[in-house]
């Protein structure tokens, strides 16, 4: 298969990016609150007196421990997200190869057997699949399945239904993502599913 991070580590990376901006963020509030408390000590002490609360100097002095502190570790803990995120990527195979033996459908559209390149195009949701020799190609359209799936080798998955096999999910490490085109499609009696592991 192929992608970015086929591995559906794409995944793994999109989700450590996002918290580390929230972190960066809210670090950001946490340092400029602790720097403006550093430029105004008499002020802030005398705001923590007037709002009655026990020794204004200790008080003051948790206040930037806490804040420039705490933004400092969050900061800290931001960069190392940003950096597995990257590890993450560079790990993941940038294309992904399977031998499909049949047929088969994506959506409406029959594709020949044989062999496949798979790659990412537009995030882990837009795969290209194309022929070896590049005569043949079709993009799918995926969705993160809700529910977690055991750990397991990347693979295509088939549903063959009156003999005619179509492409219904497409498997990382440890995520799952179904065709747009098969998401709420129940299976049918008699319906049977074939694997195509992916390299």
């Amino acid at each position: 298969m192929s992608t970015s991070t086929f591995d559906l580590r794409a995944d793994a990376s999109t989700n450590s990016v996002v918290p580390a901006i929230g972190r960066l963020l809210i670090a950001a509030i946490f340092l400029l609150s602790g720097v403006g408390k550093i430029f105004a000590p008499d002020g802030t002490q005398a705001y923590i007196a007037a709002a009655g609360l026990p020794l204004p100097v200790v008080s003051y002095a948790i206040a930037l421990v806490v804040e420039i502190g705490g933004g400092l570790l969050l900061m800290f803990i931001a960069v190392l997200s940003f950096a597995q995120a990257g590890a993450d990527a560079a790990a993941t195979p940038a294309k992904r190869t399977a031998t499909i033996p049949f047929e088969f459908w994506v959506g409406d559209r029959q594709l020949p057997s044989g062999d496949y390149t798979i790659e990412m195009v537009d995030g882990p949701d837009v795969l290209l699949f194309r022929t070896k020799d590049g005569k043949k190609e079709e993009q799918v359209f995926l969705t993160p399945a809700i529910n977690p799936v055991p750990k397991s080798n990347p693979k295509l998955v088939f549903v063959i239904h009156e003999g005619k096999s179509t492409l219904a999910e497409v498997w990382g490490t440890d995520h799952k993502r179904i065709l747009t085109t098969r998401y709420g499609v129940f299976p049918q009696k008699g319906d049977t599913t074939r694997e195509v592991a992916m390299q």
